[in-house]
């Protein structure tokens, strides 16, 4: 499936679609799994699942250079007290399979410009994603990526 998609059309779709649920006239809640609002970070994950398998770089590069990455955290900070479990597991694997990439490894400044900029996303994701570890101790070890890269921006 992933072979025909156009992941570049994708991922322009998924700055639109993040763009609007993140603007102030957006008064929607997020709580269907099957709105689109929420179905683009499951599309992210599964994209990134298999990342490896595909051009990482044009991937990577694109989601960071049409400020898809930025939307996808704004996006959780803004509405993940709505998520379900199921939901933030979708976001937790993408980033936790991007941070996992040898792009991001020596590319962290691309995503992360500056010092105030990691602490932020240290400070969204450090207690859900704990929390998250707790109840789920199988996923310790695949979330590994994404706790280390919380702990290193503490």
């Amino acid at each position: 499936c992933l072979q025909t998609l156009d992941i570049r059309a994708l991922l322009d779709h998924i700055h639109v679609v993040l763009t609007r649920a993140l603007a102030p006239a957006y008064t929607v809640k997020l709580t269907d799994r099957a709105m689109q609002e929420m179905m683009v970070i499951s599309f992210l994950d599964l994209i990134f699942r298999q990342v490896e398998k595909m051009q990482v770089d044009v991937i990577v590069e694109k989601l960071v250079e049409d400020g898809v990455f930025a939307l996808v955290i704004q996006h959780f900070e803004k509405f993940s007290k709505t998520f379900d479990e199921k939901f933030c597991r979708a976001y937790y694997f993408f980033l936790a399979n991007l941070f996992d990439t040898e792009y991001f490894r020596s590319k962290i400044p691309v995503f992360f410009p500056s010092k105030d900029e990691k602490k932020r996303f240290a400070g969204i994701f450090e207690s859900p994603v704990k929390a998250f570890v707790a109840a789920h101790p199988d996923c310790k070890k695949p979330l590994r990526p994404l706790s280390d890269t919380v702990l290193r921006f503490k």
